[in-house]
């Protein structure tokens, strides 16, 4: 298979066209985004890490749409600016002036360009150094939390021991329990009597709960009167987590930055190679359409020796 040699000279590479203008506003763009959001790669139940990688997977379609076309490795110097955000930009700076070179020598190489050969370079060594840079960034970020979701989720789940031990429905207050099990108990002392318990409602009821309180605070030592149980247990049960986390932070600082360095590998090859070539082809067909690049077919002279 012969290569085929770009003809362009520098100054046709870097003359602007609405083609070239447009694929290095979209990596300034890109690159903005990914400045705003990575950040939430550094907890481990954060939806919003999604996003982060969906910009990841466009951002190297539009790359390897940039090494395909012969974009001049001048227009992917703007998105150093954003370093003044973020030192994450000099990782995006690489992945995209290394996926454009690389992904252009893969392309030079083939009579019909094959973007998904071109892709696997783009998310060869340039989203590796993404990865490293994001990884090492992230490193002091990284604490395990657990959703508050997920512990609201686990009080639901063991309600009836819960309500068992505290003595009322988990969707009352705390004023509303004590007066609660204070009735209770005054109802069995008067065994049914309905003057008995008129009576004792009326002296002792105060008394009663004031006692009640002493007790629910030995359970949950920041009881409030004006809040429902179930979120002072929740409230509890993230106490005590995270007071039990703590002290192995470090180990499990580690832990994450392991996790995240080989999850993030595995993504690349398995998840956002894939997309990113879905998108590759959809960026393709629209600047196609607007007439942003221009398909040409070269022919090429070949020197073949026989004996």
């Amino acid at each position: 298979m012969s290569g085929v040699e770009d003809t362009q000279t520098t100054s046709d590479k870097l003359k602007p066209t609405p083609g070239k203008i447009t694929l290095a506003g979209v990596m300034m763009v890109l690159g903005f985004l990914m400045v705003l959001t990575y950040h939430e790669l550094a907890s481990p139940f954060s939806l919003k890490a999604l996003l982060f990688l969906a910009l990841v997977a466009v951002l190297g379609a539009v790359v390897m749409m940039a090494g395909l076309s012969g974009l001049s490795v001048l227009y992917t110097l703007p998105l150093l600016i954003l370093t003044l955000k973020s030192p994450l930009a000099v990782g995006i700076f690489l992945f995209a002036i290394i996926g454009t070179t690389t992904s252009r020598a893969k392309f030079s190489n083939q009579i019909k360009p094959r973007l998904g050969s071109a892709l696997k370079e783009v998310f060869g060594l340039p989203y590796l150094l993404l990865v490293i840079l994001l990884v090492v960034l992230l490193f002091p970020r990284m604490n395990l939390t657990i959703p508050r979701t997920l512990e609201e989720m686990v009080v639901d789940l063991g309600s009836p021991l819960v309500e068992s031990a505290l003595g009322c429905p988990l969707e009352m207050t705390g004023d509303a329990c004590l007066t609660y099990m204070a009735t209770e108990e005054i109802r069995q002392y008067c065994g049914g009597d309905q003057t008995c318990i008129d009576r004792t409602l009326a002296t002792e009821l105060v008394a009663r709960t004031t006692i009640l309180k002493t007790q629910m605070e030995s359970l949950l030592p920041d009881f409030d009167m004006q809040r429902s149980l179930k979120s002072q247990v929740v409230d509890w049960m993230d106490s005590f987590v995270n007071q039990m986390i703590s002290g192995i932070q470090p180990i499990i600082r580690g832990v994450m930055a392991a996790g995240l360095f080989f999850g993030l590998h595995f993504l690349g090859n398995w998840v956002l190679l894939p997309v990113a070539a879905v998108v590759a082809r959809l960026l393709l067909l629209i600047f196609g359409v607007t007439g942003l690049v221009e398909k040409t077919t070269v022919q090429t002279d070949q020197t073949v020796f026989k004996v």
